[in-house]
Protein backbone atom coordinates (compact mmCIF):
# COMPACT_ATOMS: atom_id res chain seq x y z
CA UNK A 1 0.00 0.00 0.00
CA UNK A 2 2.60 2.19 1.28
CA UNK A 3 4.74 1.87 -2.29
CA UNK A 4 1.31 2.18 -4.15
CA UNK A 5 1.31 5.62 -2.50
CA UNK A 6 4.14 7.06 -2.81
CA UNK A 7 4.08 6.10 -7.11
CA UNK A 8 0.43 8.44 -6.36
CA UNK A 9 2.85 11.71 -5.36
CA UNK A 10 1.69 10.85 -1.94
CA UNK A 11 4.90 12.14 0.94
CA UNK A 12 3.20 11.62 4.01
CA UNK A 13 1.00 9.01 5.72
CA UNK A 14 -0.72 9.49 8.80
CA UNK A 15 -1.44 5.24 9.96
CA UNK A 16 -4.16 5.43 11.81
CA UNK A 17 -5.34 1.80 13.20
CA UNK A 18 -8.36 1.24 14.50
CA UNK A 19 -8.91 2.29 18.39
CA UNK A 20 -11.60 0.83 20.15
CA UNK A 21 -11.34 2.08 23.84
CA UNK A 22 -14.22 -0.40 25.15
CA UNK A 23 -12.04 -3.70 23.55
CA UNK A 24 -8.37 -2.60 24.41
CA UNK A 25 -6.76 -0.49 26.66
CA UNK A 26 -4.53 2.39 25.44
CA UNK A 27 -1.78 0.56 26.48
CA UNK A 28 -2.58 -2.71 24.53
CA UNK A 29 -3.35 -0.55 21.67
CA UNK A 30 0.00 1.08 21.88
CA UNK A 31 2.26 -1.90 22.04
CA UNK A 32 0.05 -3.04 18.92
CA UNK A 33 0.69 -0.70 16.76
CA UNK A 34 4.73 0.06 17.82
CA UNK A 35 4.71 -4.19 16.86
CA UNK A 36 3.17 -2.79 13.60
CA UNK A 37 5.55 -0.11 13.00
CA UNK A 38 8.36 -2.16 13.96
CA UNK A 39 7.38 -4.94 12.05
CA UNK A 40 6.87 -3.41 8.82
CA UNK A 41 10.23 -1.78 8.88
CA UNK A 42 9.53 0.43 6.29
CA UNK A 43 12.78 2.01 4.38
CA UNK A 44 10.90 3.55 1.63
CA UNK A 45 10.52 7.15 1.12
CA UNK A 46 7.43 7.95 2.49
CA UNK A 47 7.01 10.11 6.25
CA UNK A 48 5.15 7.81 8.78
CA UNK A 49 2.95 9.35 11.07
CA UNK A 50 1.10 7.02 13.77
CA UNK A 51 -1.62 8.21 14.94
CA UNK A 52 -5.22 6.40 15.59
CA UNK A 53 -9.21 6.03 14.34
CA UNK A 54 -10.86 6.42 17.52
CA UNK A 55 -14.23 4.84 18.44
CA UNK A 56 -15.35 7.29 20.74
CA UNK A 57 -17.63 5.83 23.27
CA UNK A 58 -17.54 6.72 27.10
CA UNK A 59 -14.70 4.33 27.84
CA UNK A 60 -12.15 6.70 26.41
CA UNK A 61 -12.39 9.11 29.14
CA UNK A 62 -10.90 6.46 31.58
CA UNK A 63 -7.31 7.51 30.38
CA UNK A 64 -6.09 10.67 31.66
CA UNK A 65 -4.25 11.44 28.38
CA UNK A 66 -5.22 10.20 24.92
CA UNK A 67 -1.72 12.24 23.68
CA UNK A 68 -0.55 9.33 22.06
CA UNK A 69 -3.51 9.00 19.84
CA UNK A 70 -3.18 12.50 18.11
CA UNK A 71 -1.39 13.38 14.93
CA UNK A 72 1.86 14.27 15.83
CA UNK A 73 2.73 17.35 17.01
CA UNK A 74 -0.96 18.65 17.03
CA UNK A 75 -4.29 17.94 18.70
CA UNK A 76 -5.84 16.71 15.81
CA UNK A 77 -7.89 13.23 16.52
CA UNK A 78 -9.35 11.51 14.21
CA UNK A 79 -12.85 9.79 15.22
CA UNK A 80 -15.62 8.15 13.77
CA UNK A 81 -18.81 7.27 16.00
CA UNK A 82 -21.98 4.78 15.48
CA UNK A 83 -23.28 4.35 12.12
CA UNK A 84 -26.77 5.59 13.49
CA UNK A 85 -25.24 8.70 15.67
CA UNK A 86 -27.73 11.62 15.11
CA UNK A 87 -25.12 13.99 16.36
CA UNK A 88 -27.43 15.75 18.72
CA UNK A 89 -27.80 14.66 22.24
CA UNK A 90 -25.60 11.77 23.69
CA UNK A 91 -23.09 11.72 20.31
CA UNK A 92 -22.53 15.82 19.98
CA UNK A 93 -22.05 15.59 24.25
CA UNK A 94 -19.80 12.73 23.60
CA UNK A 95 -17.48 15.21 21.03
CA UNK A 96 -18.06 18.41 23.12
CA UNK A 97 -16.19 16.22 25.73
CA UNK A 98 -13.66 15.36 23.91
CA UNK A 99 -12.79 18.86 23.24
CA UNK A 100 -13.36 19.61 27.28
CA UNK A 101 -11.18 17.17 28.67
CA UNK A 102 -8.21 16.74 26.41
CA UNK A 103 -8.02 19.66 24.16
CA UNK A 104 -8.62 17.86 21.17
CA UNK A 105 -10.00 18.71 17.64
CA UNK A 106 -11.85 16.03 16.42
CA UNK A 107 -11.51 15.04 12.54
CA UNK A 108 -14.87 13.33 11.82
CA UNK A 109 -13.78 10.15 9.85
CA UNK A 110 -15.49 9.53 6.56
CA UNK A 111 -18.72 11.97 7.16
CA UNK A 112 -20.41 11.00 4.17
CA UNK A 113 -21.07 7.50 5.82
CA UNK A 114 -23.88 8.82 8.53
CA UNK A 115 -27.22 9.44 7.10
CA UNK A 116 -27.78 11.87 9.90
CA UNK A 117 -25.40 14.64 8.47
CA UNK A 118 -26.42 13.40 5.10
CA UNK A 119 -30.22 14.14 5.36
CA UNK A 120 -29.07 16.79 8.57
CA UNK A 121 -26.60 19.51 6.67
CA UNK A 122 -27.92 21.60 9.45
CA UNK A 123 -25.71 19.28 12.24
CA UNK A 124 -22.95 18.95 10.07
CA UNK A 125 -22.54 23.05 10.09
CA UNK A 126 -23.46 22.83 13.59
CA UNK A 127 -20.17 20.34 14.01
CA UNK A 128 -18.24 22.51 11.98
CA UNK A 129 -19.19 25.82 14.27
CA UNK A 130 -17.85 23.76 17.34
CA UNK A 131 -14.69 23.31 16.31
CA UNK A 132 -15.26 19.47 14.24
CA UNK A 133 -13.06 18.99 11.52
CA UNK A 134 -14.60 17.01 8.22
CA UNK A 135 -13.01 14.18 6.60
CA UNK A 136 -14.37 12.36 3.55
CA UNK A 137 -13.12 9.51 1.60
CA UNK A 138 -11.46 10.14 -1.94
CA UNK A 139 -13.39 6.53 -3.21
CA UNK A 140 -16.54 8.81 -2.42
CA UNK A 141 -15.63 11.50 -4.96
CA UNK A 142 -14.65 9.19 -7.43
CA UNK A 143 -17.63 7.05 -8.11
CA UNK A 144 -21.01 9.40 -9.13
CA UNK A 145 -23.58 8.88 -6.58
CA UNK A 146 -25.29 10.46 -4.31
CA UNK A 147 -23.01 10.59 -1.59
CA UNK A 148 -20.73 12.06 -4.12
CA UNK A 149 -22.97 15.11 -5.00
CA UNK A 150 -23.00 15.37 -1.09
CA UNK A 151 -19.45 15.47 -0.78
CA UNK A 152 -18.63 17.71 -3.36
CA UNK A 153 -21.45 20.55 -2.02
CA UNK A 154 -19.76 20.00 1.45
CA UNK A 155 -16.58 21.15 -0.25
CA UNK A 156 -18.15 23.75 -2.24
CA UNK A 157 -19.92 25.44 1.03
CA UNK A 158 -16.39 25.24 2.90
CA UNK A 159 -17.07 22.30 5.46
CA UNK A 160 -14.88 19.82 4.10
CA UNK A 161 -11.43 19.62 5.62
CA UNK A 162 -9.97 16.90 4.45
CA UNK A 163 -9.77 13.65 2.48
CA UNK A 164 -8.53 10.18 3.34
CA UNK A 165 -8.11 6.72 1.16
CA UNK A 166 -9.69 4.89 3.93
CA UNK A 167 -7.47 2.22 2.51
CA UNK A 168 -7.00 -1.32 3.98
CA UNK A 169 -5.70 -4.19 1.69
CA UNK A 170 -4.13 -3.95 -2.26
CA UNK A 171 -6.97 -5.66 -3.63
CA UNK A 172 -10.82 -4.53 -2.06
CA UNK A 173 -9.82 -1.24 -0.42
CA UNK A 174 -6.95 -0.63 -2.27
CA UNK A 175 -4.92 2.92 -1.61
CA UNK A 176 -6.51 5.20 -4.25
CA UNK A 177 -5.62 8.71 -4.50
CA UNK A 178 -5.53 10.42 -7.50
CA UNK A 179 -8.86 9.83 -9.29
CA UNK A 180 -10.93 11.50 -6.04
CA UNK A 181 -7.89 14.55 -6.21
CA UNK A 182 -8.93 14.90 -9.93
CA UNK A 183 -12.72 15.18 -9.45
CA UNK A 184 -12.13 17.39 -6.22
CA UNK A 185 -10.05 19.84 -8.66
CA UNK A 186 -12.73 19.65 -11.51
CA UNK A 187 -15.19 20.75 -8.78
CA UNK A 188 -13.32 23.82 -6.87
CA UNK A 189 -10.19 24.53 -8.76
CA UNK A 190 -6.80 23.78 -7.67
CA UNK A 191 -6.20 26.79 -5.18
CA UNK A 192 -8.92 25.18 -3.15
CA UNK A 193 -8.95 21.65 -4.11
CA UNK A 194 -4.86 21.82 -3.02
CA UNK A 195 -5.81 23.12 0.11
CA UNK A 196 -7.94 20.07 1.12
CA UNK A 197 -5.50 17.57 -0.06
CA UNK A 198 -2.91 19.16 1.89
CA UNK A 199 -4.83 18.92 4.81
CA UNK A 200 -4.12 22.66 5.52
CA UNK A 201 -7.85 23.50 6.88
CA UNK A 202 -7.06 21.07 9.16
CA UNK A 203 -5.61 23.13 11.30
CA UNK A 204 -3.28 25.76 10.56
CA UNK A 205 0.29 25.25 10.28
CA UNK A 206 3.23 27.58 11.27
CA UNK A 207 4.74 29.59 8.47
CA UNK A 208 7.75 28.16 8.46
CA UNK A 209 6.40 24.57 8.10
CA UNK A 210 3.68 25.03 5.17
CA UNK A 211 4.81 21.75 3.52
CA UNK A 212 5.41 19.48 6.17
CA UNK A 213 2.29 17.21 5.47
CA UNK A 214 1.41 17.65 1.56
CA UNK A 215 -0.61 14.92 1.62
CA UNK A 216 -2.14 12.26 4.19
CA UNK A 217 -4.01 9.66 4.26
CA UNK A 218 -6.58 7.69 7.02
CA UNK A 219 -6.58 3.93 6.56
Amino acid sequence: MLQALAGQQVTDVVLTPHYGSGQESMGDFLARRENALRLLDYKGALHLHPAAEVFLTEYLFNNPSIDPLFFPQTRLLLIELPYHAAFTGPSLQLIQKLQQNYSAVPVLAHAERYPALVSHPSRLRDLVRQGVRIQVNLSTLENRSSLQKCALRWAGEGLLHAVGTDCHNTTTRPPQFERGAQVLTQHLGEGAAASILAAERLYPPPRNQQDDFPYLFFP
